[in-house]
């Protein structure tokens, strides 16, 4: 081997002793199943030939004595499309294996409470001259000194508003497992409840929507232009209930239930009644769901019914017909 430098070196499942090897540095690199001994080897960055590194033991980037302060950077970087860093164990799977990133910090002394022991950054380019800008990132901090039996740690995280170029803390997970916003968190409850004071006629044999004309409370709920229509203000899980009362008649059955968006047809239907009238009165439905809507998403309630002729839906007597909607959580 030259005494001097390596310009391209291939190295397959070996194990390169530096005692027989020149003083001097490797150019394009591709260390294949194989570890070097490098404390004599002047490093320089390592480079992929054909575009994949493919090592079975360590990749080591910096220095490798002990009593050195490692500070380096590995790139993995390509001009064609997505690029990622893959970690992948080959050992039987089980709940204590599989593949793992390690990011931590190592000087030499016990980690001390306020220690970043690393993180995650999120950047991408801001010009087409590769001027890169990180938007978020992701920080451990260490919650108290550590030793044998103690490693508290805390998660923070930061990101960057729009038409801001700094990152501002966003989300802290304790020690305690708690977790603390440090921006507005929407707590507001938000519901509706309306009923329909007069009465809607409803032909056999066809679906049709129900009109809720009258407010009776609401909280932080937008006005309704559309009186068929729920829109969810802001997305989230809702519990909707209604109760829907048909007029007198004793024959065929009488149909009820939820849509999202005004889809028609047999689905999804959510709370879906199927009541048989018995007798010369009213029949009434009630039903109730939680459906998962997102902003401007709205539900409407559908009836159909067999009668044989036209029934009328409205306040029965005694009966009301409501419809609730209730804002659970997100």
């Amino acid at each position: 081997m030259a005494t001097d430098s390596v310009g391209t070196a291939q190295l397959v499942d070996a194990s390169v002793e530096l005692s027989k090897m020149a003083i001097g540095s490797i150019g394009n690199d591709q260390v294949i199943d194989g570890q070097i001994d490098s404390s004599k080897l002047n490093f320089v960055p390592v480079k992929s030939v054909a575009g994949d590194v493919n090592v079975t033991r360590w990749l080591g980037v910096g220095p490798s004595s002990s009593n050195v302060a490692r500070n380096a950077t590995l790139f993995v970087q390509d001009d064609a499309g997505i690029q990622t860093i893959q970690a992948m164990s080959s050992f039987s799977s089980s709940p204590i294996t599989g593949s793992t990133v390690l990011v931590g910090v190592d000087d030499g002394a016990a980690v001390a409470s306020g220690d970043r022991l690393g993180g995650l950054q999120f950047a991408g380019s801001r010009s087409s001259d590769h001027n890169l800008g990180v938007g978020a990132s992701i920080s451990a901090m260490a919650t108290q000194t550590w030793d044998a039996t103690s490693t508290g740690t805390e998660l923070r995280f930061s990101t960057a508003p729009n038409n801001a170029n700094t990152r501002s803390l966003a989300l802290t997970i304790g020690q305690d497992q708690s977790a603390t916003f440090t921006g507005v968190v929407n707590s507001k409850r938000y519901y509706v409840t309306a009923f329909l004071n007069v009465t809607q006629n409803i032909e056999q044999l066809t679906d049709t929507v129900v009109y809720w004309n009258q407010t009776l409370e609401s909280m932080n709920w937008p006005s309704r232009t559309d009186l068929s229509r729920f829109v969810a203000p802001i997305g989230g899980r809702y519990l909707c209930t209604y109760t829907v009362v048909f007029g007198n008649n004793p024959t065929g059955a009488r149909l009820s239930w939820i849509v999202v968006n005004g889809k028609t047809g047999t689905m999804p239907r959510y709370a879906y009644i199927n009541t048989q009238a018995t007798t010369d009165s009213t029949t009434s439905n009630s039903g109730s769901a939680v459906i998962r809507l997102d902003q401007g998403d709205y539900v409407n309630v559908l009836v159909y019914q067999f009668s044989g002729t036209t029934l009328m839906i409205g306040p029965m007597a005694t009966n009301r017909m409501t419809f609730t909607i209730d804002r659970l959580s997100e």
